[in-house]
């Protein structure tokens, strides 16, 4: 993996599951930064996507403002990408090893107010048999020598999500430690 793409690589790797057209929707401007035009045509012109064609959307990042401006004008079952902190460590020979916190959340918006007990565990089954299924894509990059997946730990935990200023969405997710990063 090249450490300067960490962030970056997390929409290309997971940016494979939903719809493209979903995954497109990230890139709502003609935004000047560097790479911005770049990443877009990579996605653009990915060989392999929509692996999970019931997710609709695609959501990537920790700035809760602009994940709720996003997230807001979903309906349907989206992917969610969320990362945390980097952990450095050093070995008993002083290596600097490195880790990072990935969660991966497949959620739909859900209005609690018109909808039953039965309509709300109809949906968490949805999401999660979702999640499940991208949960073994990736164990089966991981066993094919992804480059990405290397690292990245099975088990995991797989937790249900709610998020009321997120649309009110809910669904499941899953807390994954990529290890092995080089931040220097």
């Amino acid at each position: 993996m090249n450490e300067n793409t960490l962030l970056l690589d997390l929409i290309t790797y997971f940016g494979k599951f939903p719809i493209k057209e979903g995954v497109l929707k990230l890139f709502n401007r003609n935004a000047t930064l560097p790479g911005y035009d770049e990443l877009k045509q990579v996605i653009n012109n990915m060989e392999t996507h929509s692996l999970v064609p019931d997710i609709k959307d695609f959501a990537c990042g920790v700035n809760e403002q602009v994940l709720k401006k996003q997230i807001n004008n979903f309906s349907g079952i989206y992917l969610f990408i969320d990362y945390g902190a980097i952990a450095i460590d050093k070995d008993e020979i002083q290596r600097e090893n490195g880790s990072f916190n990935i969660g991966v959340t497949v959620a739909v918006p859900f209005d609690h107010e018109n909808r039953d007990a039965i309509e709300s565990m109809l949906l968490a089954q949805q999401t999660l048999n979702l999640l499940i299924a991208i949960r073994e894509k990736m164990k089966g990059d991981q066993k094919c020598g992804v480059a990405w997946m290397k690292d990245l730990t099975f088990p995991h935990d797989i937790s249900p999500w709610e998020h009321k200023d997120l649309n009110n969405s809910t669904g499941w997710t899953m807390l994954f430690t990529k290890k092995g990063i080089n931040i220097i």
